[in-house]
Order: C-alpha cells, then structure tokens, then sequence
C-alpha cells in the first residue's frame, strides 16, 4: 500500500481535520451563500463540501489523488473531479468562491499557476479563501521546514508569502486572518501518518530536541515520559477578492 493511500485510509483520525473552531472560522471567513457555486481544492477526504453543503447550491471538489476521495461522499450536491488546479478546466468567471485548505503547500512547481487559476475561474467579485499552515516565528522556519522534510515534499509559507502570491495574481481587498489549534498532538499526526516507525521516531525527537526559541513560539509540551508532545499549531486563512 503506498503512502497516499494509507494517508487517506487514516486521514480523518486526525485531530486537525475535525477541529471545529478551524472549520467554523473558516466557514465563516467564507461567507457563503445559498445560490453559491463553490470550488475546493485539494478536497482530500471530503471534509469541506461535508460541511458546506446545505449552506450553498452545488460544491466541485478537485483532487489530483485518487486515493484521498471517499466516493461514497460524493452525493446530493457534491461532484468530484480528479484534477490538477494549475490545469484549466474549467471556463472562466464561474466560481462564486474558491477554498483551499492545507493543499498549496504541496504544489511545488508552478504554484504561481495555481493562484492564476483560482483567479480566472472565479467570478467577478468572487472571494478565494486559501489556509494553511505555517511556522509560528521566523526564527522557527528552519526547524519546522527540516521537520515537514521528513514527512514529505512541501513548501513552507509565511503569510508574506501567500499575501505575495494572491496579489500577483490580481486578488484584491486582501483579508489576513489566525486560527490556533491548541494542544496539536504529535502522536496523533504521526500515528495517522502513514510514515515508517523510524522516520516517525525521528521527527518525534527533532521536536522534543528543538531549541528553548522553537518550545517557546510553539508552546510546546511534553506529555508524561515521551508519551506525547503537544504545542499550539498556527495556521494563517487569507482571502482575496477578484
């Protein structure tokens, strides 16, 4: 089984995904509407659409994995499209809002494409709410690239960063906002992982070992004898109008 597939099959075990609080503000942030045609990108197992459903008309929910789409969600008003946003699709001006959560980090080539994209296919006046998550400090960057390394291929934004990308795109009346997952546990992002036991050991000590400046900007714990570390998880969600 590769690494997206059992990442999938325990996608939703993970804290983060359900966390209410980050789901309700970004709902909100997203002011949607009942006439509302919406796209999610990156849609993974479905969480958003799952959510936002009874709130607009239809969601398409894009993916290029097929292995993070549980097709048994894809009902009512929910279509699932496997494909890669920095790839047109779809005709211009036909999105009334666009979401992204925790997905850009993952388009390594081209990522300027991807904004471009979202800009295109969006209404006049349509609203793209990108989140994601990112170090808590500059002086963390490093140590939180180095950790991620180890897990997969991925970016590591600032909010600078993300603000740069949707105003080159040609996003205006730019809104930045921070939610904070607290008490993130380690142990369940890693057991949830789908990684091999020696890298999950690995980047279990590069948290535990980090430096006073990383425990402190993360506010981070350790539970009982290394059963456990947790910390205070900052994720930025910034919205662009077109």
């Amino acid at each position: 089984m590769g690494y997206w597939e059992v990442r999938s099959s325990n996608y939703n075990n993970l804290n983060w995904v359900n966390d209410d609080s980050y789901l309700k503000k970004l709902i909100e942030i997203s002011d949607l509407k009942e006439n509302h045609l919406v796209l999610d990108v990156g849609t993974g197992t479905g969480v958003i659409p799952n959510n936002i459903y009874k709130l607009v008309d239809k969601i398409i929910c894009l993916d290029d994995s097929p292995n993070m789409a549980n097709n048994n969600l894809w009902n009512k008003n929910k279509y699932f499209i496997r494909w890669d946003i920095r790839d047109q699709l779809f005709n211009s001006n036909i999105f009334d809002r666009i979401i992204a959560r925790q997905v850009f980090h993952h388009v390594l080539v081209d990522i300027d494409k991807a904004f471009d994209e979202c800009y295109r296919i969006l209404k006049p006046n349509g609203k793209f709410i990108i989140a994601e998550h990112i170090p808590p400090s500059n002086r963390t960057k490093d140590r939180f690239t180095e950790i991620f390394k180890l897990k997969e291929d991925r970016l590591t934004f600032m909010t600078e960063d993300l603000k740069e990308y949707m105003i080159n795109a040609g996003f205006k009346d730019i809104e930045i906002y921070y939610h904070t997952l607290y008490d993130f546990s380690v142990k369940n992002w890693l057991d949830n992982s789908g990684l091999p036991n020696e890298v999950k050991k690995k980047i279990f000590n590069m948290y535990r070992e980090s430096d006073d400046d990383f425990h402190n900007d993360y506010n981070l714990r350790i539970i009982g004898d290394n059963e456990d570390i947790i910390y205070d998880a900052k994720n930025v969600i910034i919205t662009g109008i077109k």
